[in-house]
């Protein structure tokens, strides 16, 4: 079983499983256009991070972000 750990789940949950994300998650149990289309329509604003965290992640981690 892989667990997933995030402080974005905001169910004041700290773990989960794919398994119940793929069957709890109301976004994640649609088919993939309707997911899109969810996502689409959320008018979320741009991540503050991700600009740092995806090349991190990218990296498995090892990610030299420089200094600000």
């Amino acid at each position: 079983m892989v667990k997933i750990g995030s402080y974005l789940f905001g169910r004041g949950n700290m773990e989960t499983t794919v398994f119940e994300e793929r069957n709890y998650n109301p976004r994640l149990s649609k088919d993939i256009d309707t997911f899109v289309s969810i996502m689409e329509n959320l008018n979320l604003p741009y991540p503050k991070m991700i600009d740092k965290a995806l090349p991190a992640n990218r990296e498995c981690g090892v990610y030299d972000i420089p200094e600000e």
